[in-house]
């Protein structure tokens, strides 16, 4: 990771602050975060012009996640690699089930990605925890949206200026 300035820096050959989230073109080092309650989204905000459908996704991350819980009886679902892409995951709940999940750029920091998701995972337990639970599987994207975003800008803007400190 090369430092280009005091907020922003390059990684993979892109340049990276908190305003573009890594885009120069719809290339995006974020691409998506979603909310899963018991296999239903409840939460998506895209980064990217080609959005995923959410429904695909939360299918595919549930079943992934049964997946390690069954084959080893006490895994969770944290990383799934599928070049240029991978998903980061972190289930906060067990019952609901509730999983936060990232849709990211292969090359984005993983040290980086665990500390986005904690941060989000943060935000849903302390504060929207009575409307997720309360859901019924309602997307819950406007009332959220806001954090969350301003979350991801304030972390990633924390990470490049310790990069930024370390290089000095």
């Amino acid at each position: 990771m090369e430092v280009v300035s005091g907020s922003s820096c390059r990684l993979e050959g892109r340049t990276i602050n908190e305003e573009t989230l890594g885009a120069e073109s719809d290339d995006r080092l974020i691409k998506d975060v979603y909310v899963i309650v018991d296999g239903s989204v409840i939460f998506h905000k895209s980064y990217s012009k080609t959005s995923k459908e959410p429904a695909l996704i939360s299918g595919f991350i549930g079943a992934i996640a049964s997946f390690a819980r069954e084959i080893t009886a006490t895994g969770v679902l944290k990383k799934v690699v599928i070049p240029p892409v991978k998903f980061m995951a972190s289930q906060i709940m067990e019952r609901p089930q509730v999983i936060v999940a990232l849709l990211l750029s292969d090359s984005f920091p993983d040290s980086l990605s665990e500390e986005l998701l904690q941060k989000i995972s943060d935000i849903i337990l302390n504060r929207y925890m009575a409307e997720l639970i309360d859901s019924k599987g309602e997307d819950l994207s406007d009332q959220i949206s806001k954090e969350v975003h301003e979350t991801i800008v304030k972390t990633i803007r924390r990470y490049l200026e310790t990069k930024s400190t370390r290089n000095k």
